[in-house]
């Protein structure tokens, strides 16, 4: 009762006086309008993890997918390529709604990616990589590319281009290309 009676002098005194600047403390929201807009600020982590864009540099990049690197690191996981523990159920659970989403050229959420990859295999094959094509494994939530051939050598690739750096190199300036992006 006594809350009350604090609560409705403090509605009582604010609405004769002028607006106060933000305190930084949160404040309870009753009114639908409110309730509205709150509910997008209670969204799924999901629907708030970062997007990765085409035309991202790598310290953009990097800057993007520094929180889900400190989650790990967090919990033991060592980079890539580096001995480390195995990620766990618990860990993967508190991580993976930092992980950066893909571009959403790539999404295969995105009804369009199929056909943004296709432009991008014939942008590849038009630079000589003649050995490409849209990958069909979007288990990793990503339609993209991928070399084909039995026994591909990814150093060794054939046409002119001849290693795998130089593939993602005109793979990443195909798909700006598709986009528009200059």
């Amino acid at each position: 009762m006594r809350f009350l009676v604090i609560l409705a002098a403090a509605v009582g005194l604010a609405a004769c006086s002028a607006p106060a600047a933000p305190t930084g403390v949160a404040s309870l929201q009753t009114t639908s309008a409110n309730a509205s807009s709150s509910s997008t600020a209670a969204a799924p982590p999901s629907a708030e993890r970062p997007r990765k864009r085409l035309d991202m540099t790598q310290a953009d990049w990097d800057v993007v997918y520094a929180p889900y690197m400190k989650c790990l690191d967090k919990h033991g996981i060592a980079p890539r390529g580096t001995e480390g523990k195995k990620v766990d159920q618990a860990t993967q659970d508190e991580c993976d709604p930092l992980l950066p989403l893909p571009p959403w050229e790539l999404d295969a959420h995105n009804p369009d990616a199929y056909a943004f990859a296709e432009k991008t295999v014939a942008c590849l094959r038009a630079k000589g990589v003649t050995n490409v094509e849209v990958s069909t494994d979007t288990d990793s939530g990503i339609v993209g590319t991928t070399i084909t051939g039995e026994d591909v050598d990814p150093n060794t690739l054939t046409g002119p281009v001849k290693g795998v750096d130089e593939v993602m190199t005109l793979t990443s300036a195909c798909q700006k290309e598709v986009a528009g992006i200059k």
